[in-house]
């Protein structure tokens, strides 16, 4: 109603003509509209990690679906092997174990999962040498479903293990049993870029531009 009147109009109707306005009135209350800055989500991000820190480079994603949304990180530590992090499971656990547990079976497939460029696969070697004691999908669950159901059975424990994969890792990608691969083939995709960030083929994202 006010933007529409002259300034002895405002006047009139007991306004401050100079009133820069840009708020509202709800309900008696005054309300204003405030821009907020926030990471995009559901988009691979790579840095460099400066200092005394045991990792030298982090990918990093918040996978958004309706209702949450879940930090997702992958960290090179220092020895050259990769470790995923995300909140439903303590510490970091080695990204092979991760793709096992999301039902790449073979190293080959982890590997071929991750990129075909032969400087890339070698750089993987760390990664599956930290989780050479893992040899099968059952054995990775249970890896995982050890930190979450300790003291349980390993049938429990495993069956545990699904439900947080499904439902916390990468949601944005789905939550059930037949969204595994996909989960797999974007943790490679984070990995393929962390390895590239490492090797110098790429930059780190600048976290604060706008796009």
């Amino acid at each position: 109603v006010l933007s529409k009147m002259t300034k002895e109009e405002l006047i009139e109707s007991g306004e401050d003509p100079e009133d820069p306005g840009g708020y509202f009135i709800v309900n008696g209350s005054e309300r204003v509209v405030v821009i907020q800055e926030d990471l995009a989500v559901n988009r691979i991000l790579v840095d460099v990690m400066e200092g005394t820190s045991p990792v030298t480079h982090i990918a990093k994603v918040f996978s958004a679906t309706s209702g949450f949304r879940v930090p997702v990180t992958i960290e090179r530590m220092k020895g050259g092997d990769l470790q995923v992090s995300f909140p439903s499971i303590p510490g970091r656990i080695s990204l092979s174990i991760i793709m096992r547990a999301l039902g790449i079976a073979s190293d080959k497939e982890i590997v071929e999962f991750v990129s075909s460029d032969p400087e890339i696969q070698k750089s993987l070697i760390p990664t599956l040498e930290a989780g050479m004691e893992i040899n099968t999908v059952d054995d990775a669950l249970d890896c995982i479903g050890n930190r979450v159901a300790i003291g349980q059975t390993r049938d429990f424990r495993i069956q545990r293990a699904e439900q947080i994969l499904d439902k916390y890792l990468l949601p944005h990608l789905g939550t059930g049993k037949e969204d595994r691969k996909k989960k797999a083939l974007y943790l490679g995709q984070m990995a393929e870029k962390l390895i590239e960030l490492s090797l110098g083929r790429r930059k780190p994202d600048d976290k604060d531009h706008y796009a």
